[in-house]
């Protein structure tokens, strides 16, 4: 009686297009999301009490998916047509007549064409693609929980527990991370250098994370999460498949573009980093291991001897300002950009 009483009270709302942060390579345009029937949410501030917060994330993981619809999906003079699988997601892989030229981030417009059982108002909406500019040095990806925000990922309880009681304004970036990966994402003069964020998290929270980078000022690029059931949320050894398979598909996307690899020490991001350059020799120029877990540390170093004798720079750091002094070494970033982590830094921790 209650799965009824809940699946009609979902069932009143209308569909929503949620749409992925994407990317356009050359004349190939990538983006996933979701069609979902989801309740109003709460606007979250700094001040949005813990049960609200939760009552946010509750609705985020429960709102009903709608399966085997119908979007379409416009690019300029572009167009294609997908359907969403059972559980509401689509994909889309768009070839485009010619490069692409203009701003870095562009818009895709979308719209549902046929819904089982609705027949309400048309519904479209907007998402983001960013466009990577030939100009690119190197490119950036990224582990998210414990690199870019605290998370406690080696205590699954408590993580838990962040990710339930907590929103975008009240979870906490690590100090510097913002003013590193911008000086990363400039470079020198007119570089524009792509960042990926790739994470054992649930697609669920992508909003989140998007928000949560724009309030930090922390660069936006793709965010490739994944579909987590309460299987993965009890699992006790967290699986690495995931992330590798991800950042193994974008090196592949950029055959000729020299990779900086940036994580943490928590779990198994050494590890998956270390595969990847063996998986790539000569690819990976920079790995970048935040320090969270001293009871890993000789393993990690041992691990990073071996990365360094096969020609990958591999550094252990306790925070920002010590890989941006590294990447201002080896001219990743320019000099002046270290006083801007440790200025970050600083307000960071105020």
């Amino acid at each position: 009686m209650f799965d009824r009483a809940r699946r009609a009270l979902l069932h009143r709302h209308d569909p929503i297009i949620r749409p992925h942060i994407g990317q356009v390579i050359e004349r190939r345009l990538l983006l996933g999301g979701r069609l979902l029937r989801e309740g109003a949410l709460s606007p979250a501030t700094a001040t949005t009490p813990r049960w609200r917060n939760l009552l946010n994330t509750y609705h985020s993981f429960i709102h009903a998916k709608v399966a085997d619809a119908r979007l379409e999906a416009e690019f300029g003079d572009a167009r294609t047509e997908v359907r969403t699988d059972r559980e509401g997601y689509f994909s889309v892989e768009m070839e485009l007549p010619a490069p692409v030229a203009g701003p870095l981030w562009q818009e895709v417009h979308f719209r549902l064409l046929e819904a089982p059982g609705y027949v309400g108002p048309p519904v479209t909406a907007q998402g983001l693609v960013l466009v990577h500019p030939l100009r690119s040095r190197f490119a950036v990806i990224s582990d998210v929980d414990d690199t870019v925000l605290t998370s406690n990922v080696t205590r699954r309880f408590r993580m838990i527990l962040k990710v339930l009681l907590s929103n975008a304004h009240t979870r906490l970036p690590f100090a510097g991370v913002g003013a590193f990966y911008r000086a990363l994402e400039k470079g020198h003069g007119e570089e524009h250098n792509p960042i990926f964020y790739v994470s054992n998290g649930p697609w669920n929270l992508h909003d989140l994370l998007v928000d949560f980078f724009r309030l930090n000022d922390i660069p936006l690029g793709p965010i490739l999460l994944r579909d987590w059931g309460a299987h993965l949320v009890l699992a006790r050894k967290p699986t690495g498949t995931h992330k590798r398979n991800q950042i193994s598909r974008i090196m592949e996307f950029f055959p000729r573009v020299p990779v900086v690899l940036i994580g943490d020490s928590g779990e198994h991001d050494p590890e998956i980093f270390a595969a990847i350059a063996r998986d790539f020799p000569g690819r990976v120029d920079t790995i970048y291991i935040r320090c969270v877990n001293d009871g890993r540390r000789r393993e990690v170093e041992a691990l990073g001897e071996e990365l360094r004798s096969n020609g990958v720079d591999f550094l252990l750091v306790p925070d920002s300002e010590g890989a941006a002094v590294h990447a201002a070494g080896k001219g990743l970033i320019p000099a002046q950009a270290i006083e801007a982590v440790r200025q970050d830094k600083r307000i960071d921790a105020a």
